[in-house]
């Protein structure tokens, strides 16, 4: 496993001048899906998962560890959209559980979404 991003705790946070980060994080890409594909990102988590167990048990001793699925809202033709429904496998809740992984779910507005 090989992080994309590392935030080191001290080190100065960019997204808050004048600030530093007040713990280590480690960001990892667990999908090449996009923001339209929430169930491939959820197949692909869940091969995360099972692929690198071994070190993300290592991680959970030492931090959280948080899954953070985004998405867009599904848009249909000349329908307001009141409610979007949407649900995790069981394998994958499972998975995360005994990881000891947490699960977010970032809804993103259209405009803000990949291309």
């Amino acid at each position: 496993m090989v992080p994309y991003r590392v935030e080191a705790r001290g080190s100065p946070n960019p997204r808050r001048l004048g600030q530093t980060f007040e713990t280590t994080s480690l960001s990892f890409d667990v999908s090449d899906a996009g923001f339209e594909q929430l169930a491939a990102q959820f197949e692909d988590a869940c091969s995360f998962l099972s692929l690198n167990e071994k070190d993300l048990q290592y991680l959970a001793h030492r931090g959280q560890l948080v899954l953070d699925f985004g998405y867009t809202h599904r848009r249909i033709a000349n329908a307001a959209m009141l409610v979007q429904c949407d649900r995790l496998p069981k394998e994958l809740v499972k998975l995360a559980a005994r990881l000891d992984v947490e699960i977010e779910i970032s809804l993103y507005p259209e405009d803000d979404a990949e291309p």
